[in-house]
């Protein structure tokens, strides 16, 4: 989940790809009948984690 200051895991694939969703959600969510400004996401267990990564992620807005 979170690979920090481990040469061999840069990055976080997992916030990454989550991120590349809400980008394409925004893109399309009209197409189904929602609002790309009033998206929900949510999770649980360790997925309520990034939930809460997003929310003070720039990269996330």
């Amino acid at each position: 989940l979170l690979a920090l200051n481990i040469p061999e895991a840069s990055g976080n694939l997992q916030l990454k790809d989550q991120i590349l969703a809400l980008k394409w959600i925004k893109k399309n969510i009209e197409k189904f009948g929602g609002d790309p400004n009033s998206i929900t996401i949510f999770g649980r267990s360790s997925s309520g984690v990034t939930v809460d990564l997003h929310m003070i992620s720039d990269a996330s807005r």
